[in-house]
């Protein structure tokens, strides 16, 4: 029980009431799941790579223990899903890209650039904290410091044992005269929606990591 007070206090914030609730709750969720729990610490704990990246963000072990992901997933099918997203970055990319898409406190990794109105025009990819509870990986288009568009998804096999991209949800701007802005930036973009350029973005992302199957979870 004690190494699970531990990772929770690593998870959240202490000195907020509401995330300490937070914290004993997701104690109690581990408690229930311990062995499956033990299974997927000692998972992280079983390579150095991964054991770095756990110890700096371990958000991928709350996740397991949430109804997060798609619709009545339970316990094991989330441990499962995040120790093939993690399997999956850790076969594609080098340790330096490996810890900058697993851990949610690395900068962002830009996969493209332009400029509008004197402004950063940008796509990346980011383990975003606040979006954890639909996917591992985020995929942001941004104008500036605001963000156009997110699709939040991650990386697992699907029933034919393929690798294969999952989107967990998209969420579109939030942002003052949001609809003035997107309709300057599909102009922009020659009339490509900013919607279609974002699903666009991420089939390139996944052609260029060799997955030839996206999914889009339900509700």
């Amino acid at each position: 029980m004690r190494e699970f007070i531990e990772l929770g206090k690593k998870i959240y914030d202490m000195d907020n009431p509401r995330e300490v609730r937070r914290m004993v709750v997701f104690v109690g969720r581990a408690l229930v799941h311990r062995t499956g729990m033990k299974k997927l610490m000692a998972y992280f704990a079983a390579d150095p790579l991964r054991q770095k990246l756990i110890a700096e963000s371990p958000f991928p072990l709350e996740q397991a223990t949430r109804s997060f992901f798609y619709k009545d997933s339970d316990f094991a099918a989330r441990a499962t899903l995040v120790q093939e997203h993690i399997d999956f970055l850790q076969r594609k990319f080098s340790e330096h890209y490996f810890l900058m898409l697993g851990s949610c406190y690395a900068p962002s990794c830009e996969i493209w650039r332009d400029e509008y109105e004197g402004e950063p025009w940008t796509a990346a990819l980011k383990f975003e904290p606040g979006q954890r509870k639909e996917g591992l990986l985020s995929l942001e288009l941004n104008l500036g410091t605001e963000h156009l568009y997110q699709i939040m998804f991650w990386f697992a096999r699907d029933k034919q044992g393929h690798d294969a991209l999952w989107i967990g949800a998209m969420q579109g701007p939030n942002m003052e005269h949001a609809r003035d802005i997107i309709k300057k930036i599909t102009k922009r973009s020659f009339g490509y929606r900013t919607k279609n350029l974002i699903l666009y973005m991420v089939q390139a992302v996944a052609r260029t990591l060799g997955i030839e199957k996206m999914y889009a979870v339900t509700n």
